[in-house]
């Protein structure tokens, strides 16, 4: 009986890796991974800015998803470039996929307190299916023959990240690339499809102390499947944060986040699922997050600034990162 169920756990993530192209990350806590899902976010924290993230999902099912992601990016000195690099890997039972991206994005000063960043990046795929680590019903089966199926694929992507100091709008396509892995004998076992994401947020005081957060996320494939992230955040002079996420008729999330120092942000969230047949006990996603402006001298063209023009060292506002 074991052996079957693990079968068809196998069957099952093959099936939404293929048909979902679960291949893309996935983030209850986007607003902190915007790297992951954007190129046009580089750099727009104004900050040297590490990303760190950690997402175990379906805790108790043997072979649950597990992904894990690491984001660097950053403005160049005195211009308006941003480069970044990110390094991804998931897995799911025997199945992984390591991808890393390269980042290049550009601002453009739309408004006095807006900006615009357009992004691309440069994406290299390593796709692994391990069948040593099946457990096969009929050892004799020849589409579960061999010991490893890994291929290279490059890709590309593309985005743009609108913002102001409460408010963001992102557009993107992570990857722009179709492509398929097969097998020597043709036989396909999973496809990555074109994902279109939008994203948008906007922040707005509560009395002295505290600051509600509304956002949601909208992805959609090309196949016509899609699903929709609703999240809220209340901040507390913006040290602590609580919150809860809404995945459509998928899962709902409980959130929560703490500023360690001025550049050191933990965040957690736990989600449970919606679905009639729910796996697992829950998902489990950590993001630590690090920025710091040390390292980069001041540009004054990254700024938000006031209505009037003002040179002073005054007309400096907050970077999106305190959204």
């Amino acid at each position: 009986m074991r052996r079957r169920i693990n079968i068809l756990l196998f069957v099952l993530l093959s099936f939404m890796i293929d048909i979902s192209a679960q291949l893309e990350p996935l983030s209850t806590q986007y607003i902190n991974s915007q790297l992951l899902i954007n190129p046009g976010y580089t750099g727009v924290r104004n900050a040297l800015s590490v990303n760190i993230m950690a997402r175990h999902q379906w805790m108790g099912v043997d072979g649950a998803p597990v992904n894990y992601n690491v984001g660097l990016h950053s403005p160049l000195n005195k211009s308006l470039v941003s480069l970044g690099a990110a390094l991804n890997s998931y897995q799911a039972g025997p199945v992984q996929n390591h991808r890393l991206n390269l980042y290049y994005a550009y601002l453009v000063r739309v408004r006095h307190n807006m900006m615009l960043s357009l992004g691309i990046s440069a994406v290299l795929n390593n796709y692994n299916l391990a069948h040593k680590d099946l457990r096969i019903i009929d050892e004799g089966d020849p589409y579960f023959t061999g010991e490893k199926l890994s291929k290279f694929s490059p890709n590309a992507g593309a985005g743009l990240f609108l913002y102001s100091p409460s408010f963001y709008f992102g557009l993107s396509v992570p990857q722009l690339l179709e492509s398929k892995y097969k097998r020597e004998d043709g036989l396909v076992v999973s496809q990555v499809r074109r994902h279109y994401y939008l994203s948008s947020g906007y922040g707005f005081g509560i009395g002295k102390d505290f600051y509600l957060k509304p956002s949601a996320l909208f992805r959609f494939v090309e196949s016509g499947q899609s699903s929709i992230d609703f999240n809220a955040q209340l901040m507390y002079k913006e040290m602590l944060s609580f919150g809860l996420s809404y995945r459509l008729n998928t899962a709902i999330a409980a959130m929560a986040g703490f500023r360690l120092s001025k550049t050191v942000n933990i965040n957690y969230s736990y989600d449970m699922s919606t679905a009639p047949a729910g796996l697992g006990k829950g998902s489990h996603e950590i993001t630590i997050s690090f920025d710091t402006s040390e390292m980069l001298r001041r540009n004054r063209d990254r700024l938000f600034r006031k209505k009037k023009k003002d040179n002073s060292e005054e007309a400096g506002m907050r970077s999106i990162r305190y959204f």
